[in-house]
């Protein structure tokens, strides 16, 4: 699953959490979020150490030795958003509950079960807990997923700096203009980047009015001229960026040319 898609999921989890007022839902709600944190390739690896540490300080809230005040800091305002653990472990400790719940059998332990549910969507502090949970996780979460979007975008972009003539294509370069003037592969580069839908064809013609200003365009002979200009174009990527398709282009009156859509 793409970066984006996780970070629609998990907004998409919490925004329904936090609008459910059934509480045993509520409860179905964060099963479902635990364990796509725990299923995801991504957010099991990112959250490997809390889920390490589950037990440890599950056992430690129980027995009091770590409360509320480790989370402070010197100001006295709780430090949440550096304790993960905490909140993946308080979850975590909710979707072993459901677990267990789902296996059920006896009417009066499901009774039971439904009763405590209540109970504790109705304590204020356990409220916020679940509500913070959310929030620092999510955190986490976007912060982490956006920065290597960032990162991996900044290395394997495609795209075609205008004012360079210079077209990088995962982190390599292919200089278009050669001397002073511009050729037509210049030409070619921006209006296949200037489409808001990259992979969209772009037709001989339409470069030659709108780029170069050839309003006696003659679509039966001068398609040649942008067909060789494309030939040019393919050789020249070939071999500065090692590839050999990064343009797909036709012959004819109607000839035209796009981006191979592997490239985007």
């Amino acid at each position: 699953m793409k970066n984006t898609q996780i970070i629609d999921k998990i907004s998409q989890i919490e925004q329904g959490f936090l609008t459910e007022n059934n509480c045993l839902k509520k409860l179905v709600i964060l099963h479902s979020y635990v364990d796509f944190l725990k299923t995801d390739n991504s957010l099991k690896a990112m959250f490997e150490t809390e889920n390490s540490q589950t037990e440890t300080t599950l056992n430690s809230l129980l027995t009091g030795s770590t409360t509320f005040a480790d989370f402070e800091i010197n100001t006295g305002t709780p430090n949440f958003d550096n304790n993960t653990v905490f909140f993946y472990c308080f979850l975590d400790a909710m979707y072993k509950t459901m677990e267990e719940y789902k296996v059920l059998t006896d009417k009066d332990k499901i009774e039971k079960f439904k009763q405590n549910v209540e109970l504790a969507f109705k304590d204020p502090m356990q409220i916020m807990v679940y509500n913070m949970a959310f929030v620092v996780l999510n955190k986490k979460i976007i912060n982490e997923l956006s920065t290597e979007d960032f990162i991996k975008g900044h290395k394997d972009n495609t795209y075609f700096d205008k004012e360079q003539s210079v077209l990088h294509i995962k982190g390599k370069e292919v200089k278009i203009k050669r001397k002073a003037d511009l050729p037509i592969e210049h030409y070619i580069l921006e209006s296949l980047f200037d489409q808001e839908d990259k992979i969209e064809e772009v037709y001989y013609q339409d470069i030659a009015k709108d780029k170069l200003k050839e309003l006696e365009y003659d679509s039966s002979t001068d398609w040649k001229t942008y067909h060789k200009a494309c030939q040019r174009l393919q050789d020249k990527i070939r071999v500065d960026a090692q590839i050999d398709d990064f343009i797909i282009f036709t012959t004819g009156k109607t000839g035209n040319v796009k981006i191979n859509s592997d490239y985007l």
